[in-house]
């Protein structure tokens, strides 16, 4: 029944996006004589202008640099301590929440 919803779910978003008939972007000219250099720069100096913007970014580069090792080192000690088989790591959610079990029973 669920994969069932699901389904229709996606059939309705098909759907209700055949009725949009708005171009979401206009059509832009290639501008000529500028490097991928001055277009990264140019960028950038936008990004930074915005406190907003560079607010997100900041911190969305922070939880990737931070935490991408974080869910690898938890695989790697769910694995080396509760002997999990890594095929039935389906996930990095799945592994923390057998080791954060593993640590809250106290199994050695």
């Amino acid at each position: 029944m669920a994969y069932l919803l699901d389904g229709l779910s996606y059939l309705v978003s098909v759907v209700s996006l055949g009725f949009i008939h708005t171009p979401f972007q206009a059509e832009h000219a290639p501008v000529a004589g500028r490097s991928l250099r001055t277009e990264i720069a140019e960028k950038l100096r936008f990004l930074w202008a915005e406190p907003r913007l560079r607010t997100i970014a900041l911190l969305t580069l922070s939880v990737n640099v931070f935490f991408g090792p974080v869910y690898l080192a938890v695989i790697v000690l769910t694995e080396g301590t509760l002997h999990a088989d890594a095929r039935r790591c389906h996930g990095s959610a799945y592994c923390m929440v057998t080791f954060l079990s593993m640590l809250r029973h106290d199994v050695a």
